[in-house]
């Protein structure tokens, strides 16, 4: 009778509970995955955005359109094509990298030699954590070298004044 079917009962809640906390666990993780995959999407060439102070290039909430006031404007992106279980470099070895990097992306997107127009070169890398979920972008950014907000963007602009 009755005993009998306990442990047969227990078995089956114990089983659905356990694949409900597998499924729990993939939906976690592949969700963490997504919302790092819709982060990238902005970390793009022409984004502008707020520089919020801190490090890493993940911030969405800073991103915004250029036509309205900004700190920064990415003008180029340095690839650091490592394969996934490659080890965080550290942020000295990325930021020498993506420093050295940047002049050249200046150009090609501002019109003119690095330093030129009245703007500075700000640097964002990955940081660890951003780096082990497979970011491997440093970015340069530009912004006003005394530091006022920019409006619009900034591409093309030493062409624009000649």
């Amino acid at each position: 009778g009755r005993t009998s079917r306990l442990p047969i009962v227990a078995a089956v809640g114990l089983g659905l509970l356990s694949a409900a906390v597998v499924i729990g666990l993939i939906v976690y993780f592949f969700s963490k995955d997504a919302d790092k995959a819709a982060q990238r999407v902005f970390v793009r060439v022409g984004a502008c955005y707020h520089d919020r102070g801190g490090e890493g290039v993940l911030v969405t909430e800073a991103y915004q359109p250029c036509t309205a006031p900004h700190d920064r404007e990415v003008v180029g992106l340095v690839s650091f094509p490592d394969p996934r279980e490659t080890p965080y470099p550290g942020r000295d070895q990325l930021a020498g990298t993506t420093a050295n990097a940047c002049p050249a992306r200046f150009r090609a997107y501002v019109g003119a030699p690095y330093p030129a127009a009245n703007l500075v070169i700000h640097l964002l890398v990955p940081t660890p954590d951003e780096w082990d979920a497979g970011f491997r972008d440093g970015v340069c950014g530009v912004g006003d070298a005394s530091g006022a907000p920019l409006t619009g963007t900034v591409k093309g602009r030493a062409a624009a004044r000649s």
